[in-house]
């Protein structure tokens, strides 16, 4: 300091100092978003999730109740066809 005057280097100093300030602001900012974007597709992925599980329990337990009325009508089927196969009286 000269006079009261910085010198060039000092004055470049300061300037640089103050751009990784501002480049840290930034960069905080930027992490801030980005964790608060994870948190967004984290939560729409476990709600997707959890519409993927009811849907497939909901397709087995569908898958289900076909067999067991498929196996009934198969077993009224074979009754239908064994009475009137057999003898009359």
């Amino acid at each position: 300091m000269n006079n009261g005057h910085f010198s060039p280097l000092v004055v470049d100093y300061q300037a640089r100092l103050e751009a990784f300030r501002d480049s840290d602001k930034s960069r905080d900012a930027m992490v801030v978003d980005l964790i608060r974007e994870l948190y967004d597709v984290k939560l729409s992925h476990e709600k997707l999730s959890d519409d993927y599980a009811n849907e497939t329990e909901s397709r087995r337990r569908f898958q289900r109740m076909y067999k067991a009325k498929d196996q009934e009508l198969n077993e009224h089927k074979r009754a239908a066809v064994s009475s009137s196969s057999a003898p009359a009286h």
